[in-house]
């Protein structure tokens, strides 16, 4: 009997650590806020509010053009069940120029559904980055119930509604 239980013992401390494992690997840190100046050397991966992850890749200019590879500033909305959402990422180049991408809103009804992407792609380094993402329950054809959020590199997060 002892053994009984101390196999139950591991096989539930098993499935727990694979758990809290799988969660936290979803999750990431923080964004940076107003007093934390954001870092464009380097990939970056932010959740917002818990619902939102983001996504920095800085892109390369390769060697003499081969290889090169596009910054990117990519988002997606975390499943939340009978909410719908959507999300933008935007990306300002070191030229000036100004990309922005939407996720569309999905058309299907269940319980769980997200965003899907939404990517905006530079050929130059980036100097500013900014996402927004909103969830929203749906009465017939009106949006309810909207949650409105807004990210910007050097402002942080705040929500707009």
């Amino acid at each position: 009997m002892k053994k009984v239980i101390f196999f139950i013992t591991i096989v539930i401390l098993l499935c727990v650590g694979t758990l809290i494992s799988c969660f936290a690997a979803y999750s990431y840190p923080s964004a940076p806020g107003k007093t934390v100046p954001w870092d464009f050397s380097g990939d970056k991966s932010y959740t917002l509010n818990g619902e939102c992850d983001i996504y920095y890749y800085r892109g390369s200019a390769g060697f003499l053009g081969i290889g090169s590879e596009t910054s990117k500033a990519r988002s997606c909305t975390k499943a939340i069940p009978y909410w719908y959402s959507t999300c933008i990422a935007a990306i300002r180049s070191s030229s000036g120029k100004f990309y922005a991408s939407y996720s569309g809103i999905p058309d299907t009804s269940n319980t769980e559904i997200h965003s899907g992407w939404a990517d905006a792609n530079s050929t130059d380094p980036a100097q500013y980055v900014q996402y927004e993402y909103a969830f929203f329950q749906v009465s017939n054809d009106m949006a309810i119930n909207t949650r409105r959020y807004f990210y910007a590199s050097g402002e942080g997060l705040t929500k707009t509604e």
